[in-house]
């Protein structure tokens, strides 16, 4: 009904992809709160990379050791 009314007084929007996230767009969380979790799983991946890096390194030393106790 907005674009409608809208459209009446002052044309088409001018750019509608502008106007569907302005008017369509989800109001469940707010910006600020999408923004704070994007954060906090940044951070949480950043952390589980670490982790990764750090098994991984722990899994070769594992192998290194079995290694020279067979040999």
């Amino acid at each position: 009904m907005s674009l409608y009314e809208e459209s009446e007084m002052s044309g088409w929007p001018k750019f509608p992809t502008d106007y569907i996230k302005a008017n369509l767009k989800s109001t469940s969380e707010s910006d600020n709160e999408k923004i704070i979790q994007n954060d906090k799983l940044r951070e949480e991946n950043k952390l589980l990379k670490k982790r990764i890096i750090e098994l991984e390194r722990s899994i070769e030393r594992v192998k290194r050791q079995i290694e020279e106790k067979q040999g």
